[in-house]
């Protein structure tokens, strides 16, 4: 985490981070200082910054791939280690290359998500289920709206040009996870038992993989890719944090439907909005590092933050409106998936212990 300043010392109990023997939590993570969690939100909002040089290279629709692969390094990093991160990066870069080459194809397309959200499930037992979710977003969104980077290019030259810049946004957090971790303390994540990330994962695969495989083929596009997101996030190793993230998810979603529809209504389309979504991207990196903070508020701020990326392209009321309905749907599948898993009876409340 972006913790430890001042020699302070984190640990992970019962679900909450919390700190001894220094004022880092003050620093970065404290909610009742405004001035702190300023200071917070914009070291975390720097990073961010590179994607704006994808502008003048003519490659502003990989924008989104770029902040999506500069959250996972840095949070992978920060919150498990480097050698972790870089692996996820690999990983991640083979599935965006593939996911661009399988957009006209259903079933193509299905397994490569099935893949990607299968080995997110897995991912448990490393701690990475929560810390590397826009791994799988990255990949849904590609094959649900593939971005036509180059004009008259071809789709191999397409797919390597967004595996590179998905890449270049990932060792890049990577690096800032390191350096912002150096010589300090990592907190200790929930790791998942054996027996439940392989059915999280066999269940996420089922579920995305045949989502995506009608997304494609009824070209549902921003919905199909939103309903995949829902499912990811709420759908998580402990059962009772499903449930509650569920309820708190789409009371997020209602709040940051107002917010982006409220930008939209004052922002032009293009590099301001864009601007304004990378302020809800860092504070959607600050919410979820601050473990004080409630999910309703992460999914506020998320909402804003991929729908103003997402329609500074399109139009961002219509782009709204599926995200709500979207949110509902993938909401009752992944009740669907908690039912399961209690019929299997295989999941059980995650031991906390320090994930390597």
């Amino acid at each position: 985490m972006l913790s430890d300043f001042g020699h302070a010392h984190l640990w992970w109990d019962g679900g909450h981070v919390r700190e001894f023997g220094g004022p880092a939590m003050k620093f970065l993570m404290s909610h009742t200082s405004r001035k702190h969690a300023l200071i917070a939100v914009v070291a975390l909002f720097i990073p961010m910054i590179p994607s704006f040089v994808l502008f003048p290279l003519g490659l502003s629709l990989t924008m989104g791939q770029f902040i999506c692969g500069v959250l996972v390094g840095l949070l992978c990093a920060a919150m498990i280690g480097a050698r972790t991160a870089l692996g996820v990066s690999a990983v991640l870069t083979v599935a965006i290359f593939l996911a661009f080459l399988s957009t006209s194809q259903p079933v193509l397309a299905g397994l490569v998500m099935a893949a990607s959200a299968g080995l997110y499930g897995l991912s448990s037992r490393r701690g990475l289920v929560g810390v590397a979710t826009a791994a799988p977003i990255s990949v849904a969104f590609t094959l649900a709206i593939p971005p036509q980077v180059l004009t008259g290019a071809t789709d191999l030259q397409n797919a390597t040009v967004l595996a590179l810049v998905s890449l270049a946004g990932t060792l890049w957090g990577v690096v800032v996870g390191v350096v912002v971790m150096r010589k300090r303390t990592r907190p200790k994540v929930p790791v998942t038992p054996v027996n439940a990330a392989i059915v999280l994962g066999i269940i996420l695969a089922i579920a995305t993989g045949v989502t995506m495989s009608i997304v494609v083929a009824n070209n549902l596009q921003n919905g199909g890719a939103w309903i995949i997101l829902t499912i990811l996030v709420i759908s998580q190793p402990a059962l009772g944090a499903t449930w509650r993230k569920a309820i708190e998810r789409l009371i997020g979603t209602a709040i940051g439907f107002c917010i982006a529809f409220a930008v939209s209504l004052v922002v032009p389309r293009g590099w301001v909005d864009l601007l304004i979504a990378l302020v809800f991207f860092a504070l959607v990196a600050y919410v979820k590092l601050d473990s004080s903070k409630h999910y309703w508020q992460y999914t506020m701020f998320l909402t804003p933050a991929v729908v103003l990326t997402v329609g500074s392209s399109t139009n961002v009321f219509s782009t709204d409106v599926w995200r709500v309905i979207s949110t509902v749907i993938g909401a009752a599948i992944s009740m669907g998936i908690v039912a399961v898993l209690l019929w299997f009876n295989k999941l059980k409340p995650v031991k906390h212990s320090a994930a390597a």
